[in-house]
């Protein structure tokens, strides 16, 4: 199995067993990945978010749509540039950051499982470090 092929794969069933374990509290990973990311950045613009994730605008703006309607997030209109708008996390969402956080965590527990305390972090610095040269490379 080639890199690529190894990181698709990977990046596919993390993706459907997280939507799995998520589902137990009433979200996605997509979903998981805004909450967690506004949660640690605070407020920020719908643009912002989807820079910051690397996400299609149309896919954040279905997922926030989503959200909101879950009374999950609040969106109002940006004082700097009316034409776009900021997203905050509510009292709910708030709330459910431990529990998004105990999944996320139990994941990268349960696939590391294997590995000793030093493959662990051999492996996450190698893994941070190819995430970085392939942002390098993609960037220019």
């Amino acid at each position: 199995m080639n890199l690529s092929t190894t990181i698709s794969l990977l990046h596919r069933k993390m993706n459907v067993e997280l939507n799995v374990r998520l589902r137990k509290i009433g979200l996605s990973h997509g979903m998981a990945r805004l909450l967690l990311h506004l949660y640690h950045h605070d407020t920020m613009t719908q643009a912002d978010l989807c820079r910051n994730l690397e996400m299609d605008k149309s896919t954040v703006a279905k997922l926030l749509a989503r959200m909101e309607s879950d009374g999950l997030i609040e969106k109002q209109v940006n004082n700097l540039d009316v034409r776009s708008y900021t997203v905050s996390l509510t009292p709910k969402a708030y709330k459910l950051i431990p529990k998004i956080q105990e999944v996320m965590l139990g994941w990268s527990k349960d696939v590391t499982s294997d590995m000793s305390l030093m493959e662990k972090e051999l492996f996450y610095q190698m893994l941070h470090e190819v995430a970085r040269k392939a942002v390098s490379i993609c960037h220019k």
